[in-house]
């Protein structure tokens, strides 16, 4: 922790050693300095938001609170400061005791747990959605709404391509997504402004469907690649089972113009669909409407979405296998 104690003017009088840990100056450096040189002269206001439990003192003075600090080195910190009063009856010391606790981790830790939750119940609403249907194109279209909605992993379209193994291509299955801005602003106010939980979205998607004849399905519809090409990366990362996060393909080399045509994009994520470790297929998703940067934590996410496409598909395999025995 570093330990500071401030006099009646609130200029440093001690500085200890995770101090300067913490915030990479020395104590020769502060004392007798005032701690707003803690925070670099362009660094803006530290934002409301961002205060955690906050505690004042009888006086009205903050006296326990979390918030962001850039230390002297640039690094951003989470900090937890108590800050207390000292009189002059303790020792003939008057002034502010404060102890800043670096809770960088802690706060990151609580980030991620609150996200893993967030996973969790999407994960949960898609299960239910799932096992209330029998209809393969149903729930292949039930994962791909929560690939596009907002309430789920909000990409801006996603695309299924499976396997035909009599034609020896890979071909494209179903797509949900807008074709440009003008309707993906609309299509997404009305979504917004009628469903409020991915259930409500999946329940009015049983009733209607996906639309078979939007410009995405008919994208889709035309996708077919051999599966012996292997210099397309798509088929390239069916075979090797491999994730990939595609950015600006045509400039770095990775997608022909072709191929970004034929997509819609350039810049996309590419989860393979695996069944009893042989690819089955392709989850494509990608933000080309509002450009949003596709990190890797979005591909990790991606995958779960696509372990439930081939649960669902090999579910499906045995519902069909098992109709043919008892007929």
């Amino acid at each position: 922790d570093a330990v500071i104690v401030l006099d009646e003017q609130a200029r440093v009088k001690t500085w200890n050693q995770g101090a300067l840990k913490m915030f990479g100056r020395s104590k020769d450096e502060m004392v007798g300095h005032t701690l707003e040189g803690l925070v670099p002269p362009d660094e803006q206001a530290i934002d409301p938001s961002r205060m955690g439990r906050v505690e004042f003192n009888p006086d009205g003075k903050l006296k326990h609170y979390i918030t962001d600090l850039v230390n002297f080195g640039g690094e951003r910190l989470v900090v937890e400061a108590t800050s207390t009063e000292l009189k002059e009856q303790f020792d003939g010391v008057s002034g502010r005791l404060i102890i800043f606790r670096d809770v960088t981790l802690r706060n990151r830790l609580e980030e991620i747990l609150k996200e893993n939750i967030a996973d969790l119940s999407r994960i949960n609403e898609i299960s239910e959605a799932l096992l209330s249907s029998k209809d393969l194109d149903e729930t292949l279209g039930i994962i791909l709404i929560g690939v596009t909605a907002s309430h789920g992993l909000g990409f801006n379209r996603a695309f299924l391509l499976l396997t035909d193994h009599k034609d020896q291509v890979l071909a494209g299955k179903l797509a949900i997504g807008p074709s440009d801005a003008e309707e993906a602003g609309r299509v997404w106010n009305e979504i917004h402004s009628k469903y409020h939980t991915l259930r409500e979205l999946f329940e009015a998607y049983k009733q209607s469907g996906l639309d078979r004849e939007s410009h995405v399905n008919q994208l889709v519809r035309n996708l077919r690649f051999p599966l012996n090409d292997r210099d397309n990366p798509l088929i390239k990362a069916l075979l090797e089972k491999k994730s990939l996060n595609i950015v600006n393909g045509i400039d770095m080399g990775v997608l022909s113009a072709e191929l970004a045509e034929k997509l819609g994009s350039d810049s996309l994520a590419v989860v393979p669909i695996v069944c009893e470790y042989r690819s089955v297929g392709l989850l494509l998703a990608d933000n080309m409407i509002n450009h949003r940067p596709i990190d890797e934590e979005a591909v990790s996410k991606l995958r779960m979405f696509a372990n439930l496409a081939s649960q669902t598909i090999e579910r499906s395999r045995l519902y069909n296998s098992l109709e043919e025995k008892i007929q």
